[in-house]
């Protein structure tokens, strides 16, 4: 037998380690090393880089401007005025009741001071809850409340429901032109109520049931086909006529029984009372002849 060199004995040693070291890598070694087999080949396996990623910065939440201070308090229902009123050539009294606008822009005015300036006298009637005005033979219904009101035969409907204030009842200034006799007309510094030309002339068939003289004329209570009672005024601009021959005749022939046609409007007075002047009156039937009436000096009445 040959002996082997050093060289030779060497190469042969690493050999067999180098051997071993493939058997483990490749599972070709015995059932005892085994388990070493993951652990080679996880500390073989190429390691995987986590993905890089940028850290987000946090941004300041924004922060909200104060909010103004604000006093808390309610907004008056209505602001008084200083608005003029006439209400057919005279002012009209505001005091204790004035004309006020509401927060939504609507001019009211106190019904009863209102209706007294145009001639009517103003009650409440508790039963059907409602204010009544009443003139002659025409009445105007008001009710709290309520938007629909009428005036003599016709219904009519506010643009605000009338509202109470101060323990009075307001109704919008277009309750005015609920009548077709009147006429407003509205500024930022005043409201005037007149008659509304033609419109304001009336018609009224009946008998003179009393004639009362007056310095300057004589006042008719003329009843009607309804048995309603009227107080007309004679002027001397009244014009009186035969209503068949168109004849003019004597005032001093208008005397109670007589039946006629009478025209008449309303006008301003003294002291804000309204009066209902006669501009013409077509006698359809007279009576009897009696003595001519004479004029006396009983009380004045404006033309």
């Amino acid at each position: 037998m040959k002996k082997l060199g050093f060289v030779t004995i060497t190469t042969l040693v690493l050999a067999g380690i180098v051997g071993i070291a493939l058997f483990s890598v490749y599972g070709l070694s015995s059932a005892k090393s085994a388990g070493q087999i993951g652990i080679v080949a996880s500390a073989t396996t190429v390691p995987v880089k986590p993905p890089v990623t940028t850290p987000v910065k946090a941004l300041p939440l924004p922060v909200p401007a104060p909010l103004p201070s604000i006093i808390a308090s309610e907004l008056p229902m209505v602001k008084e005025t200083t608005l003029n009123m006439l209400v057919l050539g005279k002012t009209f009294d505001m005091a204790g009741a004035p004309i006020i606008i509401t927060t939504d822009g609507k001019t009211m005015l106190p019904l009863r001071k209102l209706g007294e300036s145009l001639g009517y006298t103003v009650k409440w009637d508790d039963v059907i809850k409602a204010a009544v005005l009443q003139k002659n033979t025409e009445s105007v219904i008001v009710k709290k409340g309520s938007l629909n009101f009428t005036w003599g035969t016709i219904s009519r409907v506010f643009s605000k429901m009338p509202e109470l204030y101060k323990n009075r009842l307001y109704v919008p200034v277009d309750f005015i032109t609920g009548n077709p006799a009147y006429q407003l007309n509205q500024t930022t510094a005043s409201i005037t109520v007149d008659l509304a030309g033609a419109a304001a002339k009336q018609v009224l068939t009946g008998e003179i049931e009393e004639v009362t003289v007056y310095s300057n004329g004589l006042g008719l209570k003329v009843k009607d086909n309804k048995n309603a009672s009227v107080l007309l005024y004679v002027t001397e601009k009244t014009q009186i006529t035969n209503y068949t021959t168109g004849a003019v005749i004597e005032r001093a022939m208008l005397k109670s029984g007589t039946k006629a046609i009478f025209s008449y409007t309303e006008v301003s007075g003294e002291e804000k009372s309204i009066y209902d002047i006669l501009t013409s009156v077509e006698v359809v039937e007279l009576t009897s002849p009696s003595e001519p009436v004479v004029p006396g000096t009983v009380e004045t009445v404006d033309d």
